[in-house]
């Protein structure tokens, strides 16, 4: 197993045993590395800080599906990766996770009342303005779930760069229907899918009309043997925004990075540590 593939995994707050958790003071100077929670919001947010020397960039990770038999909230994904970004670097929790014991992949849907990304962009602003990082080098950085939050996102850090791999587009159509009702179920209760997508579409589907992905920049990688999400996600993804999705693309704004890998899904980047090393030079060169 490459180093890569064994940091790739997550961690759940328990597991942590050499960093303090504190409350997380805004506007002060560049954080330390530690744990950070805020209280401000309806359920309890949570990040892991590691900042670096002379950073000019600020990656903000996303996590994917985290099996609750394994993990406790917070769960932190890729944490051992910080080393290898060009920046510091939050890894950030679901806090959706908190509505059910059980749940362990939430989208960070959050609730009808509250969208945990607004307190996500407002700590993120807060670090980058801190350490003297603008918007532009704000990067948001997910797998799957993970992938579909940091597109998400950009709504609100519009100026930051999304780098995804094998995302979710429309969370409805996920392979998994098990774990979409029972993510429906507890972020919008008594609430109908039709009901969902009417008055909460832009929480669950990337395609509504509230977003507009022509004028953000985005680093898309896919695996073309994750047949699903290849078919059902990125394709839609690609065709809404006028571009052949069967051969890679590259602008000023978008690049896809197509690979191939048989273990499907689960692994992303980790099993293909090429992809990574692509998407870091795009990253720090583009």
């Amino acid at each position: 197993m490459s180093k890569m593939q064994a940091g790739y995994g997550k961690l759940s707050l328990g597991d942590i045993h050499d960093l303090s958790s504190q409350e997380y003071v805004f506007g002060r100077d560049t954080p330390d590395k530690s744990t950070y929670f805020w209280m401000n919001t309806p359920l309890k947010t949570e990040a892991l800080f590691t900042p670096k020397n002379n950073a000019d960039r600020l990656f903000v990770l996303f996590c994917g599906d985290a099996e609750r038999q394994r993990y406790t909230p917070p769960v932190f994904q890729r944490w051992k990766w910080a080393e290898r970004f060009p920046g510091h670097c939050l890894f950030v929790s679901d806090p959706t996770l908190y509505l059910n014991d059980d749940l362990g992949l939430a989208w960070y849907c959050g609730t009808p009342d509250f969208d945990p990304l607004q307190g996500i962009a407002e700590m993120a602003r807060d670090i980058a303005t801190c350490s003297g990082i603008p918007e532009s080098k704000i990067i948001l950085y997910g797998s799957s779930g993970g992938g579909f939050a940091a597109l998400r996102l950009t709504s609100i850090l519009t100026q930051a760069t999304a780098v995804v791999i094998n995302p979710q587009i429309n969370i409805l159509n996920f392979s998994s229907q098990s774990k979409v009702d029972f993510c429906m179920e507890s972020c919008f209760p008594g609430l109908s899918r039709e009901e969902i997508e009417r008055d909460h579409g832009d929480r669950i589907n990337l395609m509504h009309d509230k977003f507009d992905f022509q004028n953000k920049k985005l680093i898309y990688a896919q695996n073309k043997l994750d047949k699903s999400h290849y078919f059902r996600h990125y394709m839609p993804f690609l065709e809404k925004l006028g571009i052949n999705g069967r051969q890679e693309f590259k602008s000023d704004r978008l690049t896809t990075i197509l690979f191939e890998n048989v273990d499907g899904h689960p692994k992303a980047e980790a099993g293909n540590p090429e992809v990574f090393d692509r998407m870091i030079d795009l990253i720090t060169t583009g």
